[in-house]
């Protein structure tokens, strides 16, 4: 661009490719166009032009250009001003910083004390808990060398169910993050393969060692689904297995903390006695 100066004044002006420039006014100073100027744009037409164009405040570059604008300008009025009182409604005319407002107003409501959080429309204040838990259960299975078929459970001479204490709080939501299985042997047991993992809010119906899982019809409701466990691996004098990341969600039944457990095995193996 060029310089040039009018009056006193020192513009930039953009000189096209047929000789004609076209001046452009400094940081606060202005261009006043005459009523005989006429604005087209490449296809003739002409384009609608207010005789004082003001350039606005701020540094300017080759690569920037500022307008200021009206302050009761259609876009100044949508935006609004940071004197303007929160929006009191979530419908209505009012700007963007109003509403802006009215939802920062709202989030004093949804907390109570930093520790409860609004979740639902009933109005009642549920606690968030974000914590971790970890539960165990150890168990020995019969001294004998009956063979188990696929589908059966495992479990002790008196029951195969076993109960996870401690999961998670009161009542609440657990999601199942990662599951293991120790067996405290030195050899993977021939024909061994995977096993399953049942979840349920309450004790299941009763059931042995070496029976074939059954969900009867009474526990339906108390069933929470599964998490799938690999084949062990022969890590020595311990074979171990692992799922990592289940994501499983589980509820917890009114007043618990527990969960309670049924271990199925998916391959018919002989363990040792």
């Amino acid at each position: 661009m060029a310089t040039r100066t009018i009056d006193g004044k020192t513009y930039q002006a953009v000189v096209y490719p047929d000789g004609y420039e076209v001046p452009l006014s400094l940081e606060g100073a202005s261009i006043t166009i005459g009523a005989s100027v006429e604005v087209s744009n490449d296809s003739g037409n002409p384009l609608s032009t207010n005789p004082n164009i003001t350039r606005g405040g701020g540094a300017i570059d080759a690569n920037t250009s500022r307008v200021t604008m009206a302050t009761d300008g259609p876009m100044v009025t949508a935006v609004g001003t940071t004197d303007q009182a929160p929006a009191t409604t979530d419908t209505g005319a009012f700007s963007i910083l109003q509403f802006f407002k009215r939802l920062l107003t709202k989030i004093p409501t949804l907390t109570l004390s930093g520790t409860r959080l609004l979740v639902d429309n009933s109005g009642v204040l549920q606690p968030v808990n974000g914590r971790s838990y970890a539960a165990t259960v150890n168990f020995t299975r019969p001294a004998n060398a009956t063979a188990y078929t696929a589908g059966d459970v495992v479990g002790t001479t008196s029951s195969a169910i076993h109960q996870l204490t401690s999961v998670g709080p009161s009542g609440g939501m657990v999601l199942v993050q990662s599951v293991e299985l120790l067996l405290a042997v030195g050899a993977v047991p021939s024909g061994m393969g995977n096993f399953r993992l049942h979840f349920y809010s309450a004790s299941p119906t009763a059931i042995s060692d070496n029976a074939a899982f059954n969900l009867v019809a009474g526990d339906r409701a108390s069933y929470l689904g599964f998490a799938d466990i690999g084949t062990p691996a022969d890590f020595g004098d311990t074979c171990w297995a692992q799922a990592d990341y289940a994501g499983r969600q589980l509820k917890l039944a009114s007043g618990q903390t527990s969960l309670w457990c049924q271990l199925q095995t998916t391959g018919g193996f002989t363990p040792a006695a």
